[in-house]
């Protein structure tokens, strides 16, 4: 046997043909590294090149000239003066229909100029309080003890006259107070009639004093006669929304005045 041959045992074949396999297997590891590698690299590279041609901000030598805004603080609107306001009569208590004449109760007239009374006031920042929103039976005395219980600025009852049976002329608007509890409650009635007067056109029969149920407050108070029921010209006038809201705008108006002239009032418009 040649010494060749010798060599060539099944044994070194074997280990020849694996160590190849092992070292094909090396080459392609090797290979796919390198090709990963170079993915990197390129993808690094390419990273590179657009940040360097991407504009990078050039500093100011001064600061913004625009500023970002300052929030703007929310302010909450300071309270206005507290008004009770009471419609007259309600609910059994008609109030008066003019001995018969009347279609429409003094009661319904009452409240509808309240309601409007109150919309005015609240729309100016004023906080209003109603003795009843609603056709219901309010006894006097429990007026008085809303009034007086209540932490209130002002008490403006509201009401329509009506003058003796088969008197048909007279007629305007007058505003009651009471000199005995308040010395406020001159001034306010006088404001409120004089523009009642102002808005409707209505007779001015001044300010009275006298002590209805209802004034017996220490608060300033007064009772405000619309109009005449009774009265051929004006009762068709005091049924009527529009000639209702002017008389609320007078109520209004009157007590926007009574408190410029106290210490002035927290108006939106103003």
């Amino acid at each position: 046997m040649k010494e060749t041959e010798k060599k060539n045992t099944p044994y070194e074949r074997e280990v020849k043909k694996r160590r190849l396999l092992l070292e094909i297997l090396i080459l392609v590891f090797t290979l796919l590294l390198g090709i990963m590698i170079t993915g990197l690299i390129n993808s690094a590279i390419k990273a590179y090149r657009i940040a360097q041609i991407t504009p990078t901000p050039v500093p100011t030598l001064f600061a913004r000239i625009t500023k970002t805004p300052t929030p703007t603080p929310e302010i909450t609107p300071t309270p206005g003066p507290v008004v009770m306001v009471d419609p007259g009569h309600g609910g059994i208590d008609v109030g008066t229909d003019a001995s018969g004449t009347a279609d429409v109760y003094e009661k319904t007239i009452n409240l509808s100029i309240g309601l409007k009374v109150r919309e005015k006031l609240e729309a100016l920042g004023f906080t209003v309080l109603m003795t009843r929103e609603e056709d219901v039976t309010l006894h006097l005395d429990d007026r008085l003890i809303l009034a007086n219980e209540t932490d209130i600025s002002a008490f403006v009852s509201i009401h329509l006259n009506s003058a003796q049976e088969g008197d048909v002329t007279s007629s305007g608007c007058e505003v009651y107070y009471n000199s005995r509890k308040n010395e406020n409650s001159q001034l306010m009635a006088e404001c409120i009639v004089n523009e009642i007067c102002n808005y409707t056109g209505a007779r001015n029969r001044g300010v009275k004093d006298n002590t209805f149920e209802v004034l017996q407050t220490s608060k300033p108070a007064v009772l405000v006669e619309c109009g005449f029921m009774s009265s051929e010209t004006e009762y068709p006038y005091l049924k009527d929304d529009g000639y209702q809201d002017l008389i609320a705008d007078g109520i209004v108006e009157g007590l926007l005045k009574y408190y410029k002239k106290l210490n002035g009032v927290n108006r939106k418009d103003e």
